[in-house]
């Protein structure tokens, strides 16, 4: 297993976290983790030190494009989904590990608005912020802007419900409230 934290001097946060967590930390998040001490083990959301989410970042790739070089409108959408599980990961729920608990998260409906052209080559990145959760759904809102520019190029949408294997709606309060605090923290955040 590897695990990297982009801050110097934390050995000893490293070695807890490898004893902690089986997922492995990216080298561009700088992500301290405490152990919290409930019935939950360790835990995301308002334990969290750095506060600051890290966009996503991609860069658009040629099969991305149509003839003329600019990026499909359908692509956008999996850019989003691509953000969306990088920011699960972020705050603690990995989408792995919650689907592995029995719970997936489907989504209900998704939009985009399309506000500046991409071209193969651009240095993207999509910001993910929860605009909405009350436990049962989960309504995320996406920024995608040029990395070097600065532009936003589109923006949008996706709701989400969470569901056991069976297909029945669930409250993550009860279901998982490990990964209820996570979403409620994001919340507070914003507030």
């Amino acid at each position: 297993m590897s695990l990297q934290i982009a801050t110097p001097n934390l050995k000893r946060l490293e070695n807890e976290a490898r004893r902690v967590f089986s997922f492995r930390i990216r080298p561009e998040y700088v992500i301290l983790l405490r152990h919290r001490k409930n019935k939950n083990g360790p835990g995301p959301g308002p334990e969290r030190k750095d506060k600051t989410m890290q966009p996503y970042q991609l860069k658009a790739q040629y099969y991305e494009t149509d003839q003329m070089g600019i990026v499909h409108h359908s692509n956008y959408i999996r850019w989003f989904e691509s953000a969306r599980i990088d920011f699960m990961d972020q705050i603690g729920v990995p989408y792995k590990e919650m689907e592995a608990s029995g719970i997936i998260s489907p989504v209900l409906s998704a939009s985009c608005k399309y506000l500046h052209m991409t071209y193969f080559g651009d240095p993207m990145e999509v910001t993910v912020s929860v605009k909405s959760y009350n436990g049962i759904r989960l309504i995320l809102t996406y920024e995608v802007r040029n990395r070097e520019t600065g532009i936003l190029n589109a923006s949008g949408e996706t709701s989400h419900c969470f569901l056991n294997k069976e297909g029945k709606i669930l409250t993550l309060k009860k279901a998982a409230p490990k990964f209820d605090a996570a979403f409620a923290a994001c919340m507070k955040e914003r507030a």
